[in-house]
């Protein structure tokens, strides 16, 4: 995995363009997938990380780094491999979530579920880390830096494809979410199946999650701090009104973590903890000041 190459080293055409447009496509799935999960369990604090989403993806990409002979981690194979574990990790984290639903149906039980979910997940993925050698070790912690500088040609192509295919079906959702959010028992009236619903909206949101995580790492906060910022300046609360308010914040937020991560320092810092340190404060003030904004 060859990261931290710096900025000045390569053309415009050759690097800041493809980093800049994995921004919009990572910030795309992101918020798209942020905004669907915050939907679902009425709750600001959902997020494709918090819930286990990620951390999903991220244990099944350990395991295949783990697994996969060092020599073969730049090979066609190895990429399938891992592009498919990463999806099928975020989809084990929502079938979990769904049967957990099937049996409670209660949504802060959910989340909950998600949370805990989350922490097991990371555990085990440092478990199987732990048995790895001094390069997948390596391997492992730069990736989990988060990156949008590794994401170029087929892989470019491939994110913005998921993106943009994510962000039309949950536009075409959206009114649907509207009916969703009177409650389970309009939903219902109104010819939607709530069980059907929630397991089809989940599955959007796993693979967008999935596939930003395998191309640029476990990136955290802009799935969850995107929409909660939407639904504070959007005039309008209906779904695909706070969806479009989401990307350009998520994609503005993006960017500026990546420009701090690559200029702040002469040294390139992560990406993730780059996110961490600009999205932490907002989180706060969105829970302490804004405890209202979603109902």
């Amino acid at each position: 995995m060859e990261l931290y190459l710096k900025p000045s080293d390569i053309g415009i055409e050759q690097f800041r363009i493809p980093r800049l447009l994995t921004g919009i496509f990572v910030a795309i799935s992101l918020s798209t997938a942020g905004i669907i999960m915050q939907s679902i369990f009425k709750n600001p604090l959902a997020g494709p990380y918090l819930t286990g989403i990620i951390p999903g993806a991220q244990l099944f990409i350990t395991i295949s780094i783990v697994l996969i002979p060092f020599s073969m981690l730049q090979s066609g194979i190895a990429t399938v491999i891992m592009r498919t574990s990463s999806i099928v990790g975020a989809l084990f984290s929502i079938y979990f979530l769904f049967k957990v639903y099937q049996r409670n149906q209660n949504k802060q039980m959910l989340l909950l579920a998600g949370v805990v979910l989350g922490f097991f997940l990371n555990g085990f993925s440092e478990l199987i880390l732990s048995l790895g050698n001094a390069e997948q070790i390596k391997n492992v912690v730069i990736w989990g830096f988060g990156s949008l500088d590794n994401c170029f040609d087929n892989d470019l192509l491939f994110l913005g494809l998921i993106s943009l295919i994510g962000l039309v079906i949950s536009y075409l959702l959206s009114s649907r979410f509207d009916i969703y959010s009177l409650g389970s028992l309009i939903a219902s009236n109104s010819g939607i199946s709530p069980y059907s619903f929630i397991l089809l909206s989940l599955a959007i949101a796993g693979v967008l999650a999935g596939v930003v995580t395998v191309l640029c790492g476990p990136i955290s906060f802009i799935g969850m701090i995107a929409p909660q910022i939407a639904r504070i300046f959007s005039p309008n609360k209906s779904f695909k009104y706070v969806l479009t308010y989401s990307l350009l914040i998520g994609i503005s937020f993006i960017l500026l973590a990546d420009i701090a991560s690559h200029y702040l320092l002469s040294t390139q810092l992560s990406l993730n903890a780059m996110a961490a340190i600009l999205g932490a404060p907002i989180v706060g003030y969105t829970l302490f000041k804004q405890s209202n904004y979603y109902y």
